[in-house]
Formats: C-alpha cells, sequence, structure tokens
C-alpha cells in the first residue's frame, strides 16, 4: 500500500512538471490544450495496461490534467465577449482529448 502511495506521488511531481513546462512554452490557452490532451493519450495508452495505470493515470494524468485551468480559461474568453474563440477552444479541447485518449489506447495496445 505504501508503495503505491510513493508510484502516484512520482508520477504526479512528473505530471506537476510537464504541465508546467508546456504552460510556460506555448502559454496557458493552448499549453492548456496539450497538457489535457497529452493526458488523454496517457490514460488511453495507461488503461490498457494494469501495470502501468497506477502511475500513468492517478499520477502523470491526473497531476498534468488542468480542468480548473480550461474553465478559468473559457471563462475569461467569454467575459471579454470572444464568444467565437470560446467556442473554438471548447469545441477543440474536446476533440483533442478524445482523439488523444484513443490514439493512446491504439499505442498502447500492441504491448
Amino acid at each position: 500500500m505504501c508503495w503505491s502511495f510513493l508510484i502516484v506521488a512520482a508520477g504526479g511531481f512528473a505530471g506537476g512538471i510537464i504541465r508546467y513546462v508546456l504552460t510556460s512554452a506555448l502559454g496557458n490557452l493552448w499549453g492548456i490544450a496539450m497538457a489535457n490532451s497529452l493526458a488523454c493519450f496517457l490514460v488511453g495508452a495507461g488503461t490498457t495496461h494494469g501495470a502501468l495505470n497506477l502511475i500513468v493515470t492517478a499520477g502523470v494524468a491526473a497531476a498534468l490534467s488542468t480542468w480548473p485551468a480550461l474553465a478559468a480559461e473559457l471563462g475569461r474568453e467569454l467575459k471579454s465577449g470572444r464568444y467565437l474563440l470560446f467556442a473554438f477552444y471548447l469545441g477543440a479541447n474536446l476533440a483533442l482529448g478524445n482523439l488523444a485518449a484513443y490514439l493512446g489506447g491504439l499505442a498502447a495496445a500492441p504491448w
């Protein structure tokens, strides 16, 4: 049980660092989209294999995904009256996330 906590913590640390790097390099708007897409890819790949599931989904992907940050960015776009950007950004995040999860499952299937 203790090892499980340490594995999840290590994965969470890695996911947080990756999210920081993405948002620093790409800015909040697209860094968040990439972090969420990568997290979806990892969940798609990680849930295919029981051994990777704990570190990948409960650790890395959980810390990497940024639903509150996405909601905050969407709220800012609405508040600023940028309705087209709001709709595009929301749709892009949903489409990219679902596609990434599917591709993650495909990528991990041969293992």
